[in-house]
């Protein structure tokens, strides 16, 4: 969550500010390539950046990890949830797999255990049990 705060406020502090839309040129034969003013053009790099920075936040946010072991540290946590995340940004396709596979085990333990338990338990529970 410091991660996330710092972030924020790191972005804040770079002013990353879009092209007002009042200062936008509709005639194209006036328009140049030229940027004299830096704080009313936006750069490529501001354009990466911003993106970049939305995506690792989206990700951060969308990403819903087991639940930690009692005695295991916020490092440790959170290197966990950076790779993770890394992956996600990379091939997002293992993550969907990673949670149908938890969601197929939850379906099957909840069967498995359908006859002995006379209160029938949610799927959710099920899945819960399995995320720690």
């Amino acid at each position: 969550m410091r991660l996330v705060a710092l972030t924020v406020y790191y972005l804040a502090g770079q002013g990353v500010q879009a092209l007002s839309i009042s200062e936008l040129v509709i005639d194209p034969r006036s328009m140049t390539n030229d940027c004299n003013d830096l704080y009313q053009c936006r750069t490529v790099w501001n354009i990466i950046w911003s993106c970049v920075a939305t995506i690792f936040a989206c990700t951060w946010v969308a990403l819903h990890l087991n639940v930690p072991e009692p005695h295991e540290k916020w490092r440790r946590i959170a290197l966990r949830k950076v790779r993770i995340m890394m992956v996600a940004v990379i091939a997002p396709e293992i993550v969907v797999a990673w949670a149908m596979r938890q969601w197929l085990v939850a379906r099957r333990i909840a069967k498995k255990y359908e006859s002995v338990y006379t209160v029938l338990w949610s799927h959710e529970f099920w899945l819960l049990t399995l995320c720690g």
